[in-house]
């Protein structure tokens, strides 16, 4: 049966990862135009344009929204991840767990997802272990037990089990929350995205096109065979605001179908040239830590958080080369922002730092 692209954009997902950056300060900016310019692109002025328009998406779609409102901590705050490469935050676990994409209305998509979890509880599955995206169900096998034990065998932090063990024990309710907190965000980044298709019309036009179809993309990079091509329809969507990540899942409901999302940083080339840090790229951030004054501001926000005047005073640099220190600094990773009133803050992403460290250790020494 194949597979089956789709032109839509599936607002319930879309939201969810806009938050967790936004939430989190994470920018689109540099950071996407360097890892796309990576491979090798030739017209990096498109390259720019992309990144700047996905940070405006996500900065008009936040305006008068606050990181710091309890609620979004709550769904969206990072949580550190055991051996992960990044995070994850409990609006991913509940909804990404559970994804489907037969439908893009937001309300019928939520429907869908608490169908679909009713759908495993009933079946007798268990959670076996979890990925920055979702958690992995299974069905028989030796079961550690119920929610608290099944979520404590998590390589997750103590209060973050209790907090996932709570939302999976009353999921509708949780459900239920998250969406009507993230609803509205939902219906602003629908009008705004929908002025922007060809952010979604080029990726998918390039799927289209390209002699390696999504099938054979997504199997080789995780070396395994996925599909039943004959018996199997594969719906794929492009992930617009998520860059990295590909979303790979079956239907549980005894369905000949499967579901693959695609981040829209995904290419055959940027597979071929290795999904990690390149050369390239490497050089780049380091050429950004080379800088004295920049290793200081860095080391003095592995300390603490600080806001720019005084990081200025800390260091004795002018607050404009300090803002652009700063601004270069969150471009890559290392950093992160929050506003307060009317200071910005900034302190070390430690989580950040040790990933580049290691994934710097791993190209240096081949391992």
């Amino acid at each position: 049966m194949g597979f089956q692209i789709v032109r839509d954009h599936y607002l319930l997902y879309e939201t969810i990862e806009l938050l967790y950056k936004f939430v989190n300060g994470i920018s689109y900016r540099s950071i996407l135009s360097l890892q796309m310019a990576a491979e090798g692109t030739t017209d990096p002025d498109q390259v720019v344009r992309q990144a700047e328009e996905l940070q405006s998406i996500l900065e008009e779609t936040c305006q008068g929204l606050s990181p710091q409102d309890p609620r979004l901590q709550r769904f969206f705050g990072k949580v550190a991840a055991g051996d992960k490469q990044e995070g994850t935050c409990l609006a991913r676990l509940l909804v990404f767990s559970f994804f489907t994409l037969k439908k893009a209305d937001f309300w019928e998509n939520i429907e869908e997802i608490r169908k679909n979890w009713w759908y495993l509880q009933q079946k007798g599955a268990w959670i076996q272990d979890y990925h920055i995206m979702g958690l992995d169900f299974t069905f028989g096998g030796c079961c550690p037990g119920d929610f608290f034990e099944q979520v404590c065998a998590l390589q997750l932090p103590a209060e973050f089990q209790i907090t996932l063990c709570k939302a999976l024990r009353n999921f509708d309710e949780t459900l239920d929350e998250l969406a009507n907190l993230i609803e509205p965000v939902a219906r602003r980044l629908g009008t705004i995205i929908g002025k922007l298709d060809w952010l979604l019309e080029e990726k998918v036009e390039y799927w289209e096109k390209s002699e390696v179809s999504p099938l054979d993309y997504i199997e080789n990079a995780v070396e395994q065979k996925l599909f039943d091509r004959e018996k199997e329809l594969t719906t794929v969507a492009v992930f617009v605001m998520n860059h990295n990540f590909l979303m790979y899942r079956k239907s549980d409901m005894n369905e000949n179908r499967s579901y693959l999302y695609l981040g829209n940083g995904a290419t055959v080339e940027r597979r071929r040239r290795d999904q990690n840090m390149t050369y390239e790229m490497f050089s780049q951030a380091l050429k950004a830590l080379s800088d004295k004054k920049r290793l200081e501001i860095l080391g003095r926000l592995c300390k603490g958080r600080a806001y720019s005047l005084e990081l200025s005073e800390a260091v004795g640099m002018d607050p404009s080369n300090m803002s652009r220190s700063l601004t270069l600094l969150c471009s890559y990773g290392f950093l992160r922002q929050t506003k307060e009133g009317q200071k910005n803050y900034y302190e070390a992403d430690r989580e950040a730092l040790v990933h580049f460290l290691r994934q710097l250790e791993s190209v240096l020494l081949d391992e």
